[in-house]
């Protein structure tokens, strides 16, 4: 986990300590959005019932596209019975291990964070191995484009509305217009849509070298 995600991971359990798990879910403030611009999204489990308490966008992104159907605040049966064994370990003093879950050629992980101070509450981090190396290609692509403005580029390509795109990424509207047009500007053309159909090319043309390769 880079620094900057560790730090936006400490922020996101200090405000968790204040929350109350029979309140209703809190507005979700920026700085912990800003978390699934790392990659790592987050979900709050509450054991005694096995509910989610809280998530970040792409949390529910992820949740919706590894377990169809899912009602909105369960738990996969398999990731409730991996935490509540994981907690056990963890309580006894092992290191953290993950759970991964396999849909065709992606990977969805997740680790479990304790806190003494919450013990009511659960923090899960999920990531998409499918979404890593996405980005991984969108970087190389348009190298030499930084990691955030990739993220932005891996959304429009998916066909994300602007203002999910811009809550998953922590941005207000003004940051959100500055970050558009640096894409826009860094890959030559004039509107998100046009961005959109060169990342989605880009990511094609891998998938196709991907295939060929393989026979």
């Amino acid at each position: 986990m880079s620094p900057d995600c560790g730090a936006g991971l400490a922020r996101f359990l200090n405000h968790r300590r204040v929350m109350s798990v029979d309140a209703p879910a809190p507005a979700t403030p920026r700085s912990d959005r800003a978390m699934d611009a790392f990659g790592h999204a987050l979900m709050v489990l509450r054991p005694r019932d096995q509910r989610r308490l809280w998530q970040s966008p792409l949390a529910r992104r992820l949740l919706a596209d590894y377990f169809p159907g899912l009602p909105e605040v369960a738990v996969p049966a398999e990731v409730s019975a991996w935490a509540a064994r994981e907690s056990l370990r963890q309580s006894a003093g092992a290191e953290p291990w993950p759970l991964t879950i396999a849909r065709g050629t992606r990977r969805l992980h997740f680790m479990l964070h304790l806190d003494a101070q919450t013990p009511d509450q659960w923090l899960l981090v999920l990531r998409d191995e499918a979404d890593d190396a996405r980005l991984a290609t969108l970087l190389m692509a348009f190298a030499p484009i930084d990691v955030r403005s990739a993220e932005l580029l891996l959304w429009l390509a998916d066909g994300a509305p602007a203002q999910d795109i811009a809550t998953g990424l922590g941005m207000d509207a003004a940051s959100w217009n500055e970050a558009v047009l640096r894409v826009c500007r860094h890959l030559g053309v004039e509107q998100p849509g046009e961005a959109a159909r060169l990342a989605r090319e880009a990511l094609s043309d891998r998938k196709s070298t991907r295939l060929n390769s393989s026979h």
